[in-house]
């Protein structure tokens, strides 16, 4: 026992090294150390108390190293989707203030098409007042013709 007594010291201190290495609000905080601990407590000392445990954290410290390497992955994709949904938001402004637009232009144009009837009305009427009066007119120059040519017979 006496001469295991420094063994048994060593991996303690392997880990407790390990421990304090997968806390990660601990400033020696690294998960690849935590993995060369468990294997070197594992190759050295396999009969320690220790080894299962150890194995237990290097475990869980692969597993948070995927759960960070997916958080890592998932936060750059959300910056991409943010960044694309800006952009988008932006294209839709720009189409909305272009639709906006436009539809000021076709009630501009809706106006002045309503006007141009209006007036197309208008100048209808007159033109149609004009050939009554040409009728009217032709109408009394051909009597006046007549009354011409029947006096110049007498």
């Amino acid at each position: 026992m006496l001469d295991r007594a420094e063994d048994i010291e060593e991996d303690r201190r392997l880990f407790m090294r390990m421990l304090v290495s997968s806390d990660p609000k601990s400033p020696y905080f690294n998960a690849q150390d935590v993995r060369v601990y468990m294997d070197t407590l594992a190759n050295l000392y396999p009969d320690s108390p220790y080894t299962i445990q150890a194995s237990v954290v290097a475990d869980l410290m692969d597993k948070y190293a995927e759960s960070a390497a997916e958080a890592e992955r998932l936060s750059i994709r959300m910056t991409e989707i943010n960044s694309s949904f800006a952009e988008k938001e932006a294209e839709s402004a720009f189409l909305k203030e272009t639709a906006d637009e436009f539809r000021m232009k076709n009630s501009e144009l809706r106006r002045e098409n309503e006007r141009l009837a209006a007036q197309e009305k208008r100048l209808k009427s007159q033109l149609t007042e004009i050939n009554a009066r040409l009728e009217a007119i032709k109408e009394i120059d051909l009597r006046i013709k007549q009354s011409q040519e029947g006096n110049g017979r007498e």
